[in-house]
């Protein structure tokens, strides 16, 4: 499928030792700053080279094109530009230009293309995971299908584009849920998600009815992994880590039937209203919060509109059944 991601942009200065004797950028020098659009690209995502080869994920090179329209100098600041020109089944075309800023020359306009191979360094299809990632882009904010009408009466006041701390690397570790994020992002994040799935799910934000019958079980459990209070089975305000984590990193705090930070960790918003109109219902505690605040049965309260980096969300998905086929007779 052709992508219509956004573009990406970083800043580098040319160093001395990246130019020739004519004070010049040697040509094979832009081949790396394509390698750092690229690399940013993808930490941008949440999908840093790092954790994509933890998941035996790999993706060489197989071309490379580069065209020179002018010549780049020691010291010019250059703008590189990336974005996914091409995405198909088990390759991933990107496109770059790199600009000098200021005045805005094109210096060079060029392509990579990456295979996809798996842990046996074999051709592989783009895990289906992966690639809803990397078909996601910012547009998701402008396009209204997926908003609700209050959502979209935020949006247009707002003009935002992406979750309030999507672009700190302090909130942004590999698997830790996103935070920043208002009601009315979550709910079209669960749109946008439905879409994209085509697997015959509605994903949507649990009923605070469901996230009690998750977290408590149907033996009412006063925390998620049982009766008593221990502070080293989730990420609370008293481990110390001051920020979200990784899912699942707390083993001993999931619960019997296998549901990971159910405590902790981050908020969850909900679909239920705490007052009509006014507030929705959060719930699970957070990495800020003490220990008697992570319980079950614990509710809490924010307006759809709060962003704070204490609070995500998780999803749940419903199976759409297909009509009955007709039977003749």
């Amino acid at each position: 499928m052709q992508n219509q991601s956004k573009v990406h942009e970083i800043k580098t200065r040319v160093r001395y030792q990246e130019t020739d004797q004519m004070g010049i950028v040697y040509y094979a020098n832009f081949f790396v700053y394509f390698e750092m659009g690229r690399t940013e690209y993808l930490r941008n995502l949440g999908l840093p080279y790092s954790m994509l080869e933890k998941e035996h994920i790999y993706f060489p090179v197989t071309e490379a094109h580069c065209r020179f329209r002018s010549p780049a100098l020691y010291d010019d600041i250059l703008v590189i530009h990336t974005w996914i020109s091409e995405l198909k089944h088990a390759t991933l075309e990107f496109s770059h230009n790199v600009i000098r800023d200021g005045d805005n020359t094109l210096i060079v306009e060029g392509v990579t293309k990456l295979a996809c191979l798996n842990a046996n360094r074999k051709p592989a299809r783009i895990p289906d995971k992966l690639k809803r990632l990397l078909e996601f882009d910012s547009e998701g904010y402008e396009k209204s299908e997926y908003w609700s009408l209050h959502g979209q009466e935020w949006l247009k006041q707002q003009q935002e584009r992406f979750p309030l701390y999507w672009h700190e690397h302090t909130w942004k570790c590999p698997n830790s849920p996103v935070v920043g994020v208002s009601w009315y992002e979550a709910d079209a994040f669960c749109q946008w998600l439905t879409k994209i799935s085509n697997d015959r799910y509605t994903y949507r934000l649990p009923t605070e009815q469901e996230w009690q019958a998750a977290a408590a079980g149907f033996d009412k459990r006063e925390y998620p992994w049982g009766k008593e209070w221990d502070k080293m089975r989730c990420n609370n305000g008293e481990t110390g880590l001051q920020k979200n984590s990784p899912v699942g990193i707390f083993k001993k705090g999931d619960t019997p039937e296998g549901v990971s930070d159910m405590a902790g960790n981050v908020l969850a918003w909900t679909d239920s209203w705490y007052e009509k109109d006014i507030t929705r219902v959060v719930r699970g505690g957070s990495w800020s919060d003490v220990g008697v605040v992570c319980r079950c049965a614990i509710r809490g309260r924010n307006h759809p509109d709060d962003r704070f980096s204490y609070a995500g969300f998780r999803c749940v998905r419903t199976l759409t059944l297909l009509p009955p086929k007709a039977v003749g007779f």
